[in-house]
């Protein structure tokens, strides 16, 4: 599970709302901007943490000195998430 921690800019202090989302592993965020009471967050996701296991040097190493190993790309995609500033009292 991915959890959106969001800080109100006026006064640094973390909103009580909890956000969450399906797991995934981002490196990159794209961009993120207040419209109409709503966080939209573009990021650079991937589904699982496999990119980590490519950082490592022996990967790497590998992927150079042996191009026809057949060693997979791994890609992110783009994601958009749009969070709600503005909630109500919880329903349950």
């Amino acid at each position: 599970m991915t959890r959106f921690h969001v800080i109100k800019r006026s006064n640094n202090k973390l909103l009580d709302t909890k956000f969450v989302a399906k797991s995934l592993f981002v490196f990159h965020h794209i961009n993120a901007y207040e419209v109409v009471n709503h966080l939209v967050v573009d990021l650079c996701g991937y589904d699982n943490g496999d990119i980590m296991n490519s950082m490592y040097f022996k990967a790497l190493d590998d992927m150079f000195y042996n191009r026809n190993k057949g060693s997979e790309p791994i890609f992110s995609s783009s994601r958009r998430y749009v969070l709600p500033l503005a909630t109500g009292p919880s329903k349950t």
